[in-house]
């Protein structure tokens, strides 16, 4: 595999992906839930199978599938919808 100067097509950077989580957040009405951006990217990071851009150390820098990213965060979403609507 050689070095990615950018992501491949159908993936996107860890900074897109925490925008993304942002607005999605914003757009369903919680973004008060998504101040603690760490807290938020982690699951990505954890939940979402990365590929690298073939470098090491301060270069290196991980890509997400972005599908993958959208569901996450949309299931992030109907669970909070949901724990919401089970305290009322």
């Amino acid at each position: 595999m050689g070095i990615r100067l950018v992501p491949p097509h159908g993936y996107i950077s860890g900074m897109i992906a925490g925008n993304m989580i942002c607005s999605e957040l914003r757009d369903a009405g919680l973004e008060c839930y998504g101040v603690n951006y760490n807290t938020l990217f982690s699951l990505v990071r954890t939940q979402v199978p990365k590929i690298d851009n073939g470098m090491s150390g301060k270069a290196k820098r991980y890509y997400y599938r972005e599908a993958d990213v959208r569901e996450l965060v949309q299931t992030m979403i109907k669970g909070m919808r949901e724990i919401f609507e089970e305290r009322k």
